[in-house]
């Protein structure tokens, strides 16, 4: 004999999982175009936010230039509202570049939510800020 209760609250943990609230990225750091030089530490701080339940955050710093070179990963699992990512990366390259650092979120269904990214700047010219 079914149980009606046990597939009602089935059916509403699935649908929880399923849906896909709007996810806010802000980065705090690095500004956007920001100039780096070999040896530098790039400091990546941002903050996830959503309306429901985050599930995996993904962070990637890679060659702009060339999408198949991940300079750098990790992964995040959370099932808060808010994440805060908080890394640091060391410039080990001498050539010129530019360098993408996304953030990705993926739902429990696999389907990805969102996807932010700034780009800075690595071993060119600094340029003065003031």
């Amino acid at each position: 004999m079914l149980d009606i209760k046990k597939i009602c609250v089935f059916l509403l943990m699935s649908m929880a999982y399923v849906t896909h609230a709007q996810v806010n990225v802000l980065f705090k750091k690095p500004l956007i175009d920001k100039v780096f030089q070999k040896g530098d530490t790039i400091s990546v701080l941002a903050i996830v936010k959503a309306n429901e339940s985050l599930h995996e955050i993904l962070l990637i710093i890679q060659d702009s230039a060339d999408n198949s070179v991940q300079l750098f990963t990790k992964n995040y699992h959370s099932h808060s509202q808010m994440l805060e990512i908080n890394i640091n990366y060391i410039v080990t390259f001498n050539e010129s570049k530019t360098l993408k650092i996304m953030i990705q979120t993926i739902g429990h269904d696999g389907i990805k939510t969102s996807n932010n990214e700034i780009n800075v700047k690595c071993n060119e010219e600094k340029k003065n800020t003031f």
